[in-house]
């Protein structure tokens, strides 16, 4: 029953796309894509904020649009604005972005809309700042690291640091 009310789904090695819903294919291909890629390049050790903010990034990145998002054991509707960078950077001046210490072990069931927008927010920032240490962390969480200690090892910086310069570059960009 869930998977004919979403508009396509995924597993490992296989995407599909129900073509009786949804926003087009072209879109559902590139997040679906996306976030396989992630999870065969983390040997599925992607937590969810990574791989759900890597297919939303590489959406946005190529359509300049974002329609797709994932949910995971019960359907989970959520809304969003037309423009996922102008709704974080609301967020952030409104000083209500969530903290990474709360999307880190979040396993996807029942997000809301910030929750999506957070973890598509952190992921094109950490691959603005520096994308070889974005390769690199990818890599450390292949290894087995969690993504706090995944993230200190690779940026050299306190994740606590990292967020508020990710919160910073919300408000600016």
């Amino acid at each position: 029953k869930l998977a004919r009310q979403s508009t396509g789904g995924f597993g490992p090695n296989l995407g599909y796309y129900n073509s009786n819903s949804g926003n087009g294919p072209e879109h559902m291909a590139l997040f679906q894509f996306a976030k396989m890629l992630m999870r065969k390049a983390s040997d599925e050790k992607a937590p969810a904020w990574l791989a759900e903010g890597f297919a939303a990034y590489c959406e946005n990145a190529i359509t300049k649009q974002n329609l797709c998002y994932s949910f995971s054991y019960e359907k989970n509707e959520v809304r969003f604005g037309n423009d996922w960078d102008q709704e974080i950077k609301k967020f952030a001046q409104q000083g209500k972005l969530k903290e990474w210490s709360y999307i880190f072990p979040h396993d996807g069931v029942g997000m809301s809309a910030l929750d999506y927008l957070t973890m598509y927010s952190m992921v094109q920032y950490l691959i603005r700042r520096d994308p070889k240490r974005f390769q690199d962390l990818v890599l450390a969480l292949k290894d087995g690291l969690t993504s706090e200690q995944a993230m200190e090892k690779v940026y050299h910086e306190k994740v606590k640091q990292l967020q508020m310069e990710w919160a910073q570059w919300a408000i600016a960009k």
